[in-house]
């Protein structure tokens, strides 16, 4: 489901790309320092967006260096220091990462694969819940009722849980940020628009495949996947000008111009490719 959330990498400046690809490798070398190489995997455009957003509220300069990555051995390349909002995205990363997993077993989806998976991150998703007790808690009471709604084929109310549950993320990991309850409730809204909005989208995207193995989509009421489009796009753009307007609150110390390229030109890149059936730009 996660993956959307990405630049439109044309439009934006050569230090602009610079800077959010120090955030991506940043965030992935975050995860393998504190929780093995194996999580490394579930590093996610999104997650760097929570990241890139984080930093840009921060009172303190993000710090660059460069520095070997194992997936990219020929050169150095610039990474983001290690810092308080990589260490909270990391965890996040294997939080959710680990509920679905376990969302994927109980759908019976690659379930030898996902409980592999399950028994070799089984240690690192305590550690991360140690990390945030009260939020992984709350995730994973949201996920409880998630598939419940699912089971009653509800996709409104499944939308607005999973929407309720990046709110949740983006509060907890914004708190750690000196912003007023003003600017948190915004970041709060922000990952709350922000899940409604990637969870329609993954309908749409998902739609033919579903239709095909006869399993439940929050559109399947459309006859074809022309109108399943039809009828999420008009609420994905209502999403898209709802973040916009939302995130014109936050006090933004930098990267404003990757991020306004993200949610203004990123999303509706995105959602329009996805209409199509094709594929995604890389970034």
């Amino acid at each position: 489901m996660f993956g959307y959330v990405r630049p439109l990498k044309g439009e934006l400046t050569i230090n602009e790309f610079n800077r959010y690809r120090a955030v991506y490798c940043g965030l992935c070398r975050t995860i393998g320092k504190k929780y093995g190489q194996l999580p490394r995997f579930a590093v996610t455009y999104d997650m760097t967006f929570l990241g890139l957003l984080l930093q840009a509220l921060a009172t303190d300069e993000p710090i660059h260096e460069q520095s070997g990555c194992v997936l990219h051995p020929v050169r150095n390349r610039t990474m983001a220091v290690t810092d308080k909002v990589l260490e909270a995205c990391a965890d996040f990363t294997v939080l959710l990462t680990v509920l679905n997993i376990e969302d994927n077993i109980i759908d019976g989806d690659k379930a030898i694969l996902n409980r592999i998976l399950r028994f070799f991150l089984k240690k690192k998703y305590q550690r991360a819940k140690e990390a945030w007790p009260d939020t992984a808690a709350a995730l994973e009471q949201i996920m409880t009722k998630f598939r419940t709604v699912e089971e009653r084929q509800d996709g409104e109310a499944a939308g607005n849980l999973f929407g309720d549950l990046l709110g949740r993320m983006f509060a907890a990991t914004g708190a750690l940020l000196p912003i007023d309850d003003m600017e948190l409730e915004a970041l709060r809204l922000t990952g709350r628009d922000l899940g409604r909005w990637i969870y329609w989208l993954d309908a749409v995207d998902d739609w033919a495949e579903d239709r095909a193995q006869n399993e439940w989509n929050p559109l399947a009421e459309q006859p074809n996947r022309e109108a399943a489009v039809k009828a999420a796009t008009a609420q994905l753009r209502e999403w898209e000008l709802s973040l916009d307007r939302t995130m014109a609150l936050l006090p933004y110390q930098r990267d404003g111009g990757i991020l306004g390229n993200i949610i203004l030109l990123g999303l509706p890149r995105v959602r329009s490719q996805v209409a199509a059936g094709h594929s995604l730009d890389k970034v």
